[in-house]
């Protein structure tokens, strides 16, 4: 972003810098992913199955998993979301996932969501852009369906589930394409 090779992304965290501009689009519950089955080992029980260091996801799994005591911890690391998931469900270890991604199919018969600490679970999702980039009109209507979209994925309030914004709910864009 900084260099200028990108206009805008979707940042998962907060975000500030000087030379940025970013726009908070909608907030996300995380939790605790683990196979529905159970883990049967304390090995997998230490395993995070997670994204790469720079994903915000991943820090939030490396904090829940100190604060569950379950240290030392081993990382497996993927760059896709179906892979993570897959590994999950086979009871390979556990990850630190949206919510809305749990209780979807196929993921809701095989996974089992544990909610995280408060200050763990609540994940923003920012759009970001350079400060001094020009904003076109092409940006400002991309902007704008934003601001006419449902309601924020804030899951602690079991009204507002069906009315999201989040590219990880049923009715966003596809999660299991997601990667950070």
């Amino acid at each position: 972003m900084l260099a200028g090779r990108l206009d805008g992304a979707f940042v998962g965290g907060e975000v500030a810098h000087p030379d940025l501009i970013a726009r908070r689009i909608f907030d996300e519950e995380l939790v605790l992913a683990e196979p529905a089955a159970g883990l049967t080992t304390e090995s997998a029980r230490r395993t995070l199955i997670a994204f790469g260091r720079a994903c915000a996801y991943r820090s939030r799994a490396e904090m829940a998993m100190r604060e569950a005591g379950r240290v030392p911890f081993r990382v497996m690391e993927f760059g896709a979301l179906d892979a993570i998931l897959g590994c999950v469900g086979a009871g390979m270890g556990v990850t630190v996932i949206p919510r809305a991604v749990v209780e979807r199919n196929p993921w809701r018969d095989l996974l089992a969501a544990r909610p995280l600490p408060d200050a763990l679970a609540r994940m923003p999702t920012q759009f970001v852009r350079r400060a001094d980039a020009i904003e076109t009109a092409s940006l400002r209507a991309f902007m704008e369906a934003f601001s006419q979209a449902p309601g924020p994925a804030i899951a602690s309030n079991a009204a507002l589930q069906g009315a999201t914004a989040s590219p990880t709910s049923c009715t966003g864009l596809n999660g299991s394409s997601a990667a950070c």
